[in-house]
């Protein structure tokens, strides 16, 4: 865990702690992978099993650690659930092994994310994006022609094509399949929707004339004597994991903010979060005279009615079928007229880009196999 941990009476925790206790956190966050799904009660959550776990193995520190080590708990707890999505009580244990971690290691791009679309975009022919076109409604009847009615800045238009490709996200399908569809999907599909978990992380960006850090300095996590657990939303502020240094902008820190905290957030005014960021910063470093920033600028993730959230996870409602079950194409005579991609139809990749980028070369193929396999006939 990079950068520095502070407590919120302005103390930095010693590093050497920091490492140690995060090499263990660490460890018991591996031992998720191996989870026996068959032997696990469907109940169970991974804040409970992450815990009981760190507990027992941090009980062997001397009892005048014991406090920060509560802290740094506290603090790395908030990293885990923004790396989820979601509170950690909500998280599914029996099934947190389906998750994988990509081989390699992150990469900071320059120009942001931005940058890995444009080279993907490069390469298609003229005119087939289309920007300010809102699809409303996805029609299948016994035809093997898709019907997708669209509202564009110059009124409704309407796009007729052999297979449709749906790529909204979890939260999108939840809010609006039933008005989407025509004719409604199926029970056992909409049930997954239902059961898979959606969750939402947010970014505060804070920008300041000069910055208050020396470069490298600038990251700082928050480890609170007490977990928030009951009011994520009079006391969002607890879910923010801290503040990271932007690469080829000095003068800006990013927060990261998760579940319900980060849906509360949202419904506050910039001058609101600002004023509560430069408060934390100010307690958590012990220096009351850091300046405030002069710019925020966040994401609305939850209230986006294109995203209605982050990323997907496995609820102690939803199981790998789900998953299976949402990325099942529909069909018309045996040809699959409405097909389904993005990251929660991934079995292992849920949540990242690489899975929604994996799912979408999965239906591709999924056509191009269809339409190898009509030739042979």
């Amino acid at each position: 865990m990079g950068g520095c941990v502070y407590t919120e009476d302005g103390r930095r925790i010693d590093q050497s702690l920091t490492d140690r206790v995060w090499k263990i956190f660490r460890e018991v966050e591996k031992e998720l992978e191996d989870i026996v799904s068959e032997n696990t009660d469907p109940s169970a959550d991974v804040g409970r099993y992450m815990e009981d776990r760190l507990q027992e193995r941090l009980g062997e520190f001397a009892p005048d650690h014991q406090r920060d080590i509560r802290a740094l708990l506290n603090c790395m707890l908030n990293y885990l659930s923004f790396h989820t999505g979601e509170d950690l009580e909500k998280v599914s244990l029996k099934y947190i092994g389906c998750y994988r971690e990509l081989d390699g290691k992150n990469v900071i791009l320059p120009n942001g994310f931005r940058s890995i679309i444009d080279v993907i975009a490069q390469d298609l022919p003229p005119n087939t994006l289309r920007f300010n076109t809102k699809v409303e409604k996805i029609s299948y009847h016994n035809t093997k022609t898709v019907t997708i009615t669209c509202q564009t800045p110059s009124g409704k238009r309407t796009f007729e094509t052999n297979h449709a490709i749906v790529t909204c996200s979890v939260g999108v399908l939840k809010s609006c399949h039933s008005e989407m569809f025509e004719p409604p999907l199926p029970a056992k599909k909409v049930k997954s929707i239902d059961a898979i978990g959606y969750g939402t992380v947010n970014k505060i960006f804070l920008k300041w004339k000069e910055p208050f850090w020396q470069r490298g300095e600038g990251r700082m996590k928050f480890a609170w004597k007490t977990r928030n657990t009951a009011s994520r939303t009079s006391q969002w502020y607890k879910s923010l994991f801290g503040f990271d240094e932007i690469l080829n902008n000095d003068c800006t820190l990013c927060g990261w903010i998760h579940g319900k905290a980060a849906e509360h957030l949202e419904t506050l005014t910039d001058q609101e979060v600002m004023t509560q960021c430069v408060t934390l910063i100010r307690q958590f470093r012990g220096d009351p005279k850091i300046p405030a920033p002069t710019e925020i600028l966040r994401s609305a993730w939850q209230t986006n009615e294109f995203t209605r959230g982050s990323y997907s996870f496995l609820s102690q409602m939803s199981s790998p079928e789900d998953i299976a079950c949402l990325g099942k194409p529909l069909y018309v005579e045996e040809a699959p007229v409405v097909l389904f991609a993005g990251e929660a139809t991934h079995p292992h990749f849920f949540s990242t880009t690489h899975g929604a980028r994996e799912s979408g070369i999965r239906e591709a193929e999924r056509l191009e196999n269809f339409y190898q396999k009509q030739l042979r006939n």
